[in-house]
């Protein structure tokens, strides 16, 4: 049969992706405010495209594999973890894996606990297999009630109904979409990164082989992903004002996680799976809007909890660089507080002198971010959740800052 007897389906897709990646390029180069923030968008896009490939095309929910979400700027011993990928406004030193589900199925994820300061499982429902988004928030499991053995290892059932004698169980939506693990490090060099893996309790045997139906199908899939998370996204995020962030600039508040629940700052089962939101995290973002040769004061009283962080990001929500001695993450693990339980943070371009550093390399705006994991405030006081105190100075005045007990 030559080539012109048929005209594959999977060669239409293909032509479909490559109209959603000029669509990109397009709007990159329309919004961009300087060539160096059209280069962050143009590497933005490039981390969307190989999360795709990852989740949709290379991956199945009747047999999934763990791929990376989002692989932070984390160098080794994590080799498999060194290539940066970064969507949705990541926390540094956060590993995130994710795999997709299938309705009806059940499955088993197993693996040892490690020592990493927060583990977590969360389910995510709705939509099906397609690239879309998650719309809502499943089950989910951390390791405050993780069950595990001496050894650290355990294991989670995952299905519609508790099998006798499971330790852990998620229980399935009717509509089950993926899972995502995540992993919140404070000394990334001596931790333990939790290992884990996934496998169908009801495996339907091998797979078959990828047809011209199944290829088109999944490169669909990464073309709407595309479109909603990376396009609409950019459309959405890359004008002002956001959806999620709030408007007043250099000043913290809740996100706006989901306006027809009434939810701000934090999730809940049932609510938006928006950019897989975390039901164990308080968030709070600020846009900051700085002026050549001025700084932001922030004042943070964190709240007891099992850990919080604060980090910087460009316009398109990736981090400013931290590997290597970058200075992109003020956390629990590393702030310097004073007497009075406030650690007092420069946002600046340039180094104030003190250790309570965010370095905005170079950029006048973006986005502050700050999580708030397993705190204790219930969900629906957001008025017991902290937020920062915020100024505008002249860099000059920074300096003066000096923290330290």
């Amino acid at each position: 049969m030559s080539q012109k007897d048929f005209t594959p389906e999977s060669r239409k897709a293909f032509l479909e992706m490559l109209d959603v990646l000029k669509e990109s390029v397009e709007l990159t180069s329309n919004s961009a405010l300087d060539e160096n923030d059209s280069a962050e968008g143009y590497r933005f896009m490039t981390h969307f495209i190989r999360t795709a490939l990852e989740q949709f095309f290379e991956n199945d929910p009747e047999r999934p594999r763990f791929v990376p979400m989002i692989t932070p700027k984390m160098a080794q011993p994590w080799a498999a973890y060194s290539a940066p990928m970064e969507i949705w406004s990541p926390n540094p030193y956060t590993i995130y894996d994710w795999a997709p589900l299938a309705p009806g199925r059940s499955y088993r994820i197993t693996g040892k606990r490690g020592s990493v300061r927060y583990l977590g499982i969360c389910l995510y429902s709705g939509t099906g297999w397609n690239g879309l988004m998650p719309p809502r928030i499943g089950d989910w499991v951390n390791m405050t009630n993780l069950v595990c053995e001496e050894d650290g290892s355990f294991e989670i059932i995952i299905g519609t109904r508790r099998p006798v004698g499971a330790k852990n169980f998620l229980e399935a939506d009717p509509d089950l979409h993926s899972v995502l693990i995540r992993q919140f490090f404070v000394d990334a060099k001596n931790e333990e990164p939790a290992r884990y893996m996934i496998d169908v309790i009801d495996h339907p045997g091998p797979a078959p082989r990828l047809d011209d139906a199944a290829v088109a199908h999944r490169l669909r899939s990464v073309v709407a992903f595309l479109k909603e998370t990376g396009i609409d996204f950019m459309k959405q995020y890359g004008g002002r004002p956001s959806p999620i962030i709030p408007h007043v600039p250099n000043q913290f508040d809740l996100a706006g996680l989901d306006v027809k629940r009434s939810d701000a700052g934090r999730a809940v089962r049932g609510g938006t799976g928006f950019m897989y939101i975390n039901p164990d995290h308080w968030y709070l973002f600020c846009n900051f809007d700085l002026k050549p040769g001025e700084a932001l004061l922030i004042d943070l009283k964190p709240p007891k909890c099992l850990w919080w962080g604060l980090y910087g990001t460009n316009r398109y929500m990736q981090t400013y660089e931290y590997a290597d001695g970058g200075r992109n993450l003020v956390d629990i693990g590393n702030a310097v507080i004073d007497d009075d339980g406030i650690a007092r943070i420069v946002v600046s371009a340039e180094d104030p002198g003190i250790a309570n550093w965010i370095c905005t390399q170079g950029h006048l705006t973006g986005t502050l971010c700050i999580r708030w994991t397993i705190t204790g405030i219930d969900p629906s006081d957001e008025s017991a959740v902290p937020k920062p105190a915020t100024r505008v100075v002249p860099f000059a005045e920074a300096g003066k800052r000096l923290t330290g007990k």
